[in-house]
């Protein structure tokens, strides 16, 4: 998969205020945040990517929960995390909303798992097989 200018520029425009930038450690703690949430809720974290600007995730979830919920639930826990440590206190840090779609094949499964950990401009921060042994 490649980068979608149209929808970075839709995105973009969604933005009601400049971008929050991540820092290395903030994208650690988003990113041990989102982990904890994801763990918390038993969802199945196949990658995860905290990037300096956004985040990519994948993620298998129980029949019925909305993508919508998925994505609060992460943007919460990363923002909680973010905001004892210091970072983005009086600065909105996500945009409304988010992506979510559902995956049906395994060959765009695995096409969105390589786009994740592989295709990003920012290095990912780790892979989840190290984390998980």
């Amino acid at each position: 998969m490649e980068p979608a200018p149209r929808l970075e520029n839709y995105m973009r425009e969604r933005c009601k205020h400049a971008p929050a930038s991540l820092s290395v450690k903030a994208r650690l703690i988003a990113f041990d945040a989102m982990f904890a949430e994801s763990q918390f809720h038993g969802w199945t974290l196949h990658a995860l990517n905290t990037l300096c600007q956004h985040t990519h995730a994948l993620i298998t979830v129980s029949y019925g929960t909305e993508g919508s919920h998925v994505i609060a639930r992460l943007k919460a826990a990363a923002s909680r995390e973010l905001h004892v440590v210091g970072y983005f206190k009086d600065t909105p840090i996500w945009t409304k909303g988010g992506n979510a779609s559902e995956i049906r094949t395994s060959g765009y499964f695995y096409r969105v798992y390589n786009y994740i950990l592989n295709s990003q401009t920012d290095e990912p921060i780790a892979e989840l097989d190290e984390i998980n042994e």
